[in-house]
């Protein structure tokens, strides 16, 4: 029995001392990545940026869009080594008017830019409605949603749509794609 207690005392005592040197690790580490953070400058006050764009889009077919991300939460600095773009996340309003029809966008989104100059990344998830008015199909208005992703300002977005009002002509469910530019500033 005492030596068993003797041996938990021990295997005690070696964790006791491991600990310790791992807290003073981290001690001695800490002042140096904390030092080493504040120099670098500050994120960029959130303020809402403007988003425009074109596209050729399957149910508007060429389009031009505008709209605003304004933010709801913290900008956040790139964790790539080196980088120097910002994330802005939060809430997209997105309007836009094409050869055969409107749409209107709400959803959420975020957009990597660097402090100065235009948005370069972003991805989105967006609720859409689209008016579609074409002579060659009868109008309708459709109600979906649409992932979208921008890449060095080219812009792709797919997702699929559900005709709310409109002739029963018109097709029920749509697939809706968008490719072409888009910009935040």
């Amino acid at each position: 029995m005492n030596e068993t207690i003797l041996r938990q005392r021990r295997a005690l005592r070696r964790a006791v001392v491991r600990s310790v040197i791992v807290v003073a690790t981290c001690a001695l580490a800490s002042p140096f990545a904390v030092f080493a953070q504040a120099t670098a400058a500050p994120p960029p006050a959130a303020r809402p940026l403007l988003l425009a764009g074109a596209k050729n889009s399957g149910p508007l077919h060429e389009a031009a869009t505008v709209g605003i991300l304004i933010p709801l939460r913290s900008i956040e600095r790139g964790s790539d080594f080196g980088s120097n773009l910002f994330g802005y996340r939060g809430v997209i309003v997105e309007a836009g008017a094409g050869a055969e029809g409107f749409e209107v966008a709400a959803g959420w989104g975020r957009r990597w830019k660097p402090r100065k100059g235009p948005a370069l990344f972003g991805e989105d998830v967006l609720a859409t409605a689209f008016l579609r008015r074409s002579d060659a199909a009868p109008d309708a208005t459709y109600v979906g949603s649409e992932v979208g992703l921008t890449m060095m300002l080219f812009r792709v977005s797919v997702g699929a749509a559900t005709r709310v009002s409109g002739a029963q002509q018109a097709d029920r469910t749509i697939f809706t794609w968008g490719i072409g530019f888009n910009i935040g500033r």
